[in-house]
């Protein structure tokens, strides 16, 4: 298990990938429907402070993990400089102490005793191990091992789900000892890539100087990714932390159940969208369009399905979770969050990085970010409303994949007007029917009336399903 082989290739991948995210579905499920009841709004809400703010680890790395994903993709595993890749792991870890600790004790000085104080230095321990985990995952997946990367997942997942039943059994459920043992499950789990990647790098020295020379030039390519990646995590990060300031931890922590059940499934579409990045940039020429055309034509045909899913959800995390059918208010806001942001990740995103156009992802979060806070600012100080702010940003996140689709289909010379716009319109008449007025008959007739305007997508997708066999 802790061995590299490098046959198998994307479908291998697709494969580990799949069944890591099935697992983290069945571990989120299961999380979602305890830890909430166990916790209480209060004790939940802390639990989701620390998800929060460890979301922004990666900032200490300042995208040099991208960088080399970026510099390496493509490559096997016995082209890569062994030496300089240990040398900069070692520059890597050394950067995010340098970046973290001070950072860190600014907030734990700021925050002062108490609860948040405990969750604030938990953050500061996960980023020394999850920092450490990315920079391994990103060597396997430029080097198209993602398989193992998706076995590290499988293992850490597993093993908080065996902890939170431990927990359960003793009956001594508390956020602060769930957190510190979500740490040792990450431990764990950094600890399997090691041994993994020892296999390959065994026999050689660390080239400290050569590493940094890596370093260097893969913040420099990498640190757009990263700030459009950190950008992109802020439009729905800021909106969160000002629910958290102004209405403080208990609404957060009803927003954060309804925010958790959307970023569960967006962890899924990141994975797979990290096992097409190396893939599509092996394509060359038409063939990387073609590619482009059929993920267009997958995603139009299957996304909209997530929107009738909100009822039979809304109804049974209601009848299980009573104290949090707020929430479920706010899950209906945040639904075309689902749609709006795979499409985002899987087909833009890729692509973006594929065609090394990092600048135009930037410059795109970034304005979406800016927007988010904007709205977030306005509904919080001057409009005093949640469901303002929620909305503002439920926007600013599909004006962001709109516009990036726009500019990729210009890049490539394609049409997207008339399904963009299909696309928008069974947005607007899920948020109305579901916020305005209750209809369920409606959201169903207006996902029917899309597929009829779409139907060319439905059609080409359907017509690629046969082709592989499946009926």
């Amino acid at each position: 298990m802790a061995e590299l082989n490098e046959g198998g290739g994307v479908q291998r991948n697709l494969l580990y990938a799949t069944a890591a995210q099935a697992l983290s579905f069945a571990v989120s499920a299961c999380s979602m429907l305890i830890v909430p009841r166990a916790l209480g709004v209060e004790g939940y809400g802390y639990w989701q402070l620390f998800f929060l703010y460890s979301g922004y680890a990666g900032l200490a790395l300042l995208g040099m993990n991208d960088g080399l994903v970026l510099r390496l993709a493509g490559k096997a595993l016995f082209e890569v400089d062994r030496a300089a890749y240990k040398g900069e792991f070692c520059v890597a870890m050394a950067l995010q102490l340098a970046l973290l600790a001070p950072v860190a004790f600014l907030l734990i000085v700021l925050q002062g005793a108490g609860e948040r104080m405990l969750v604030f230095i938990c953050v500061f321990l996960y980023c020394l191990v999850a920092n450490a985990y990315v920079f391994l995952s990103s060597l396997l997946q430029a080097v198209n091992l993602t398989y193992v990367q998706s076995r590290g997942y499988m293992l850490s997942r597993t093993l908080y789900l065996v902890f939170l039943a431990v927990l359960i059994a003793c009956g001594a459920m508390g956020y602060l000892r769930l957190i510190v043992l979500f740490l040792a499950a990450q431990v764990l789990a950094l600890l399997y890539l090691c041994l993994c990647v020892r296999t390959a790098l065994r026999g050689v020295r660390p080239d400290v100087r050569a590493g940094a020379r890596d370093a260097l030039a893969d913040v420099r390519s990498g640190l757009k990714v990263m700030l459009a990646y950190q950008a992109d995590q802020l439009t729905m990060g800021f909106t969160r932390m000002m629910v958290d300031a102004r209405w403080g931890i208990a609404v957060f922590g009803m927003f954060s159940l309804a925010s958790s059940l959307v970023s569960f499934f967006l962890t899924f579409v990141s994975q797979v969208s990290a096992v097409l990045l190396p893939a599509i940039k092996r394509i060359e020429g038409e063939g990387a369009h073609q590619v482009m055309g059929m993920l267009e034509d997958a995603l139009s045909a299957l996304l909209p399905m997530g929107y009738l899913l909100y009822f039979p959800v809304c109804a049974f995390v209601c009848w299980w979770l009573p104290q949090y059918a707020v929430g479920m208010g706010f899950l209906g806001l945040l639904l075309p969050i689902c749609f709006f942001d795979s499409k985002m990740n899987i087909l833009c995103v890729t692509y973006f990085k594929a065609f090394r156009r990092e600048g135009i992802l930037l410059a795109i979060n970034l304005v979406a970010m800016a927007l988010s806070m904007l709205s977030a600012g306005w509904a919080v100080f001057l409009m005093d409303d949640v469901t303002a702010a929620v909305l503002g940003m439920v926007c600013c996140i599909a004006l962001r994949s709109v516009a990036s689709e726009v500019m990729l289909a210009r890049m490539c010379g394609r049409r997207v007007g008339r399904r963009l716009a299909a696309e928008i319109a069974l947005a607007c008449c899920f948020l109305v029917f579901t916020q305005v007025v209750f209809a369920p008959g409606a959201v169903l007739a207006s996902v029917a009336a899309y597929y009829v305007v779409t139907r060319e997508s439905l059609a080409s997708c359907l017509s690629l399903l046969r082709r592989r066999g499946i009926p």
